[in-house]
Order: structure tokens, then C-alpha cells, then sequence
């Protein structure tokens, strides 16, 4: 659960001090001799670190800490007095005397690399430096010390709810048994995210869910551990951590798919509970809310409840059952208990998940709609911004891109793109693009094409739907005749899945073809999919930087005449962005794809990325284009496409 879930499973691939900090502890932990924790354990033999050098050597990766940020100070002290006292046990005054003089080394080292970095003996550690000079103050932690649990996007309790009902029940039967592991818990606890809580920005700005706490979870894994000791022996307790673990994997998951999603806790939105709960209700914002005696009332009783169960020294009677029973009339009053907070009702209208579904006569459904408004992140390279905000050509404007947006992440849904005070002379068309990852990092697009046409109201209006979490970006392209211009662009986002069934109406095989193939057929009329089948392997491209890509299309006649022969532009063309905004000749393909080679070794996930849909609006000929030029051993075997019937109640 530690390494699978938030915050490590987050912070696993990201470069912070938090991470060689945890590592450090780890290691000194495993060279600690736990006798003195465990004094019933039977041991007569001396344990770890037991070499005069190896305690020097611990000491020297301890003394880094405070190299890392001041506020591993007090860290690294705590670990060099359990050196100490390692050494004291296992070496005797010569590894005392060893852990002395790497303390020595460290510290000398640190006051050298201080003023030859800054001319002061105390560098970062000076108020002002690494902190503001009124930076640390208690009163903080009337906010932090909960806030690093129950904050709204970045508390352990939303992100991972698993270690809330494990580390609860694991404290309290530690102190229920004057464990001397809870002080080695807390004080690691009190170093780590007690120190962090200290500063006003303890949530650490802009970043990833749960940084704050990552360092102290070696503390929070010995309490967990022996929390889930416990809760074996209470079955429904049990179930309910599994629950929790399953929301905390789920919450992963999300992440997984678009990394970026996760900071700010901006995933938690769109995981699976948030579709039937909205959990982030039960946490705070700092920024806008403040914590109030009701939050800390119900995280209370929340605690009670998971505590009661596996309370060891009660009387059996009451363990069989009416602890299990307080503990269920406990958890019932949570929700009761949260509604007399007085901004109860305010949180929750800005915490509820656009997937958060409702019970109609039986049947659970989610229609909520969400408007958003776009911020451009590329200024026209072929016409002009005027001061009413609207992009607009003129005389001197060439072939190019008038406008491009950021969109919203897109999740699973019905989009509808409204662009105001519009005018469109000539063939001009918007592209969205739904992309994996970042346009810097790889080119893997799905790219939708529509042409512009203006409404009697002066908007353009168009529909889409797609059922995977990408990236989104809009581009409004000037083919370099006629006019075109650009006002006010907006976003409706309606949160449902559409029950989609699948008829399969062609079955395209190129045993026949050659090189590149481009592959005609007669549509009707209709919503379609096309999925492209491959043979051949690629996995071995996963390792190359930016791995040529496998080029999909669909081009749609609607019942006009469409040679062959003017399907070349587009085999010739890389078909990135810039080339489709200012090279003109290539086929206007409805929706093409650029996805990587390697997704085709991977079975059961991999299918999803060579295939594309489409709308046929006059019976024609339809071409299926598809090409790789890369080094890898890889052809396209079929396509089949299948016609969506939409299956409504």
C-alpha cells in the first residue's frame, strides 16, 4: 500500500528532496538495532550496523540531509543520535568516536559549502534564506497538523483513505501496549511533518498531493502495520480498509493516465467514488476555507469508529458486539455531523465531481454540464488581436494558424465548442487535438477536423464525444483566401458515457497492398469505427526518445468525387500541427491519429490507439489511410469498421 499508493507512488518518478530524505531514514532504520523497541523479542546477539566504518559511513549520508533544505535539520539530528546509540551498543567509544567525527566532517562541510556559496556561515539556514524571516510560526499548526490529512486536494486521508483506517487503529494499539515503537514513530512524525507544518506555506505551493508527508512515512508505515494486525481480527473493518484501498488505487490510476492531472489533486474529481460520493467535501481549502470545529468533529468520529473494533482491552462481550455496533452508529452520524458546519453548503456546490451521478426512479444516471472559457497559448501568426479580444486576418495574413487554445483535461463525455462573433469566408476549419501526453514531450494525437461554418447568431457550433482522459487543445486554421475571425470561444462539458453498440459492417484486408495503403469503401450514412489491426512488434521503440509514429486517418467524401491520386499530400506529410497549417494540397482528413509503435505489442491496453470514429452525412466513398515508415517490424494486417447504434431507454 506504502509504494502503490499517494503520495510515494506520485513522487516515485519526480526529483524533490523528499525522496533521498525518506531513502536515508529507511537505510538507517534497517542498520538500527531494534532491541531497545522490542525488548521482549528474545535477541541476545547484537544487531545492525556493527563496523566502525560502516557507522562512519552512515554518518557521512546522514550529514546530507541538512545539504537538502533546513528543515532536514532536525532530521538528521534524530538519525545521528540513533547512530549514536547504535554505536554506544555495538562498537564502544570507537564508534562513538567514528559517528563524532562524520558528524564533525558533515558539519564543517556544510559551513564551507555555505560561505562559498553565499559568504555566510549559515547560508540557507539564516532566516530570510530558505524561509522568510517570520516564516516559522506555531500558530501554523493549528492548520497544518489537520490540514496534512483532511486538506481538500492534498490530504493523505482523500488522496490515500487507506492509511487514515490503518495508521489510526495501529496508534492506539501501540499506546493501548506502551509500545516503544510509538516513540520512534512519533518522533520521526514530529521531525518530519511536524517540521514542515511549521511554515505558513505548508501545503508546499503548486505540486503533487501528499509532499509534506512523504518523509514521514516510515513513521506512518510502522503505525500502519501494526494497524492492520489489528484489523484482521474485525471482518467488517476489514472490508472497509479494502474499500479504502480500493479508492486509493483508483485515485492512482487516474493519475496514471495523465500525470499532470495530479497536481493539485485535480484527478480526485474524476475518480470512480467521486462518482457516487463527493469525499472531498470532508476536506478544507486554506486558501478559502477555514477549519472549523465540525471538520475536526467528524475526522473524530471517524477515527472512533475505526478504533472501537480492535479496542484489545475491553471485555470479550463488548468486543463481540456493541463495540462493532458503536462503531457502525458512529460512521452513520458522520454526514449528520458535517451538515452543521455552516459553509457546509457552499463547499459542497464547489466539490462535487462533474461525474457524481443521482438515483432517478431506480436507475442511476449523471448529466452535469460544466462551462468553461478558453485562454489562448499561442498568439495569431497570420492575423491580428483587436482590443475587443477577438483574432481576426487581414490583408497581409497567409496560410496559418489564426488562434490556438488550451482546453480544459478532457475526461470521458459530450463536449460542445462555442466560438462567438465569427466570420469564415473561404474553406477555414477548427482541429481539436486529444493528446497522451504534452505536445513538447511526444506527438501522439487524436485530431479532429471541422469546418467553420457561421450560424445566423455570428457563432460556430460544434459536437463531440470521446470516452478516454486526454489533453485538449483548438486550433482555428486560416487556409490563406477569403476572411476569418475569432471572438469569444467557450466550452460545455456534459459528464455521461454513451451506450454505444458496436455492428460490424466491413472487413478491409491488404494482404493485397503494398507500401502505404489507402483503402476505399461505401458507407451509408451513419456514426462509425474503424479499428486497425497490426502485426509485427515494436516494443523495443519504447526506449527511443521520440519514436517514429504510426499514421492513421479517415477521409470522408460525403459523396464527392475524391481521387486516389489526391491522397499523396498527405503520405508525404508529417502531419504535425504546423505542417497541416501551412502547407496546402493535403486531403481534409475528418480524423487522423499519430500514435506510437509500440502500443501494438501490448495486449488488452494497446488496441484502443488505432482506432478512430467518424460520421458519414451522405452515402460515399470513405478511405482508410495508413502508414508507417519507421524502423520497427510493423504492417497493418485489417481494417475493420463497425457502425455505433446509440441505445437509448
Amino acid at each position: 500500500g506504502c509504494a502503490t499508493t499517494a503520495p510515494l507512488a506520485l513522487f516515485s518518478t519526480q526529483i524533490y528532496p523528499e525522496l533521498p530524505a525518506v531513502l536515508v531514514t529507511l537505510i538507517l532504520l534497517l542498520r538500527v538495532d531494534p532491541r531497545w523497541l522490542l525488548p521482549t523479542s528474545g535477541a541476545t546477539s547484537v544487531a545492525g550496523a556493527t563496523s566502525v566504518w560502516e557507522l562512519g559511513s552512515l554518518t557521512l549520508m546522514v550529514g546530507t540531509l541538512p545539504f537538502l533544505h533546513p528543515r532536514y535539520a532536525p532530521l538528521a539530528a534524530l538519525l545521528g543520535l540513533g547512530l549514536l546509540w547504535q554505536a554506544r551498543g555495538s562498537a564502544g567509544y570507537r564508534g562513538m568516536g567514528a559517528v563524532a567525527a562524520g558528524g564533525g566532517i558533515c558539519l564543517a562541510a556544510l559551513v564551507a559549502h555555505n560561505l562559498s556559496f553565499s559568504g555566510d556561515w549559515l547560508g540557507n539556514f539564516r532566516p530570510g534564506s530558505a524561509w522568510d524571516a517570520d516564516a516559522l510560526s506555531p500558530g501554523t499548526w493549528l492548520m497544518s497538523m489537520p490540514g496534512h490529512w483532511i486538506h481538500a486536494t492534498k490530504g493523505l486521508a482523500l488522496n490515500a483513505p487507506w492509511f487514515f483506517i490503518a495508521v489510526v487503529p495501529g496508534v492506539v494499539a501501540l499506546a493501548a501496549r506502551r509500545d516503544r515503537r510509538l516513540l520512534l514513530a512519533a518522533a520521526l512524525y514530529l521531525t518530519t511533518a511536524v517540521v514542515n507544518g511549521l511554515h505558513p506555506d505548508w501545503t508546499f505551493g503548486y505540486g503533487l498531493p501528499v509532499r509534506f508527508l512523504v518523509t514521514a512515512l516510515p513513521a506512518l508505515a510502522l503505525c500502519a502495520a501494526e494497524g492492520l494486525n489489528s484489523i484482521r481480527r474485525s471482518p467488517w473493518l476489514g472490508v472497509l480498509l479494502c474499500g479504502a484501498l480500493a479508492v486509493s488505487w483508483d485515485a492512482i490510476g487516474i493519475a496514471l493516465q495523465i500525470p499532470e492531472l495530479a497536481f493539485e489533486g485535480e484527478h480526485l474529481p474524476l475518480a470512480s467514488v467521486a462518482g457516487f460520493y463527493p469525499l472531498g467535501v470532508h476536506g478544507f481549502l486554506p486558501t478559502v476555507d477555514r477549519l472549523i470545529w465540525v471538520d475536526l468533529l467528524v475526522w473524530a468520529t471517524a477515527a472512533l469508529s475505526v478504533t472501537a473494533p480492535v479496542w484489545r482491552r475491553a471485555p470479550r462481550s463488548l468486543r463481540g458486539a456493541v463495540l462493532p455496533t458503536m462503531a457502525i452508529v458512529l460512521a452513520l452520524l458522520i454526514p449528520a455531523l458535517w451538515g452543521l458546519s455552516e459553509g457546509a453548503t457552499e463547499r459542497l456546490g464547489t466539490s462535487v465531481s462533474p461525474q457524481l451521478k443521482g438515483v432517478t426512479e431506480g436507475r442511476i444516471e449523471g448529466h452535469t454540464t460544466l462551462h468553461s472559457t478558453y485562454r489562448n497559448f499561442r498568439e495569431s501568426n497570420t492575423g491580428v488581436r483587436r482590443e475587443d479580444g477577438t483574432y481576426a486576418t487581414d490583408r497581409n495574413s497567409q496560410m496559418g494558424t489564426l488562434v490556438a487554445y488550451f482546453m480544459p483535461i478532457q475526461p470521458p463525455g459530450l463536449y460542445r465548442i462555442i466560438a462567438r462573433d465569427v466570420v469564415a469566408d473561404g474553406e477555414q476549419a477548427a482541429y481539436v487535438s486529444l493528446q497522451r501526453t504534452p505536445a513538447a514531450l511526444q506527438s501522439w494525437t487524436e485530431r479532429l477536423r471541422f469546418p467553420i461554418g457561421v450560424g445566423e447568431d455570428g457563432t460556430f457550433r460544434f459536437d463531440y464525444y470521446h470516452e478516454r482522459l486526454r489533453f485538449g487543445f483548438l486550433h482555428f486554421l486560416y487556409d490563406g483566401a477569403g476572411a476569418l475571425q475569432i471572438g469569444e470561444t467557450t466550452q460545455d462539458f456534459h459528464a455521461r458515457r454513451l451506450p454505444l453498440r458496436l455492428e460490424k459492417v466491413a472487413r478491409l484486408d491488404v494482404s493485397d497492398t503494398t507500401g502505404s495503403p489507402a483503402l476505399p469503401s461505401q458507407l451509408a450514412p451513419g456514426r462509425y469505427l474503424a479499428r486497425f489491426h497490426l502485426s509485427g512488434g515494436a516494443l523495443w521503440t519504447l526506449t527511443q526518445r521520440q519514436p517514429v509514429p504510426v499514421k492513421m486517418a479517415v477521409v470522408v467524401t460525403d459523396g464527392a468525387e475524391l481521387p486516389s491520386e489526391n491522397l499523396q499530400p498527405w503520405f508525404e506529410s508529417r502531419r504535425r500541427m504546423t505542417d497541416i497549417s501551412t502547407k496546402s494540397g493535403a486531403v481534409a482528413a475528418q480524423r487522423e491519429v499519430l500514435a506510437a509503435p509500440w502500443w501494438a505489442s501490448v495486449p488488452v491496453l494497446g488496441g484502443d490507439a488505432y482506432e478512430l470514429s467518424f460520421r458519414v452525412r451522405q452515402q460515399g466513398l470513405v478511405w482508410f489511410l495508413f502508414q508507417y515508415y519507421g524502423p520497427a517490424d510493423l504492417n497493418l494486417r485489417e481494417v475493420v469498421v463497425y457502425r455505433q447504434h446509440l441505445d437509448m431507454e
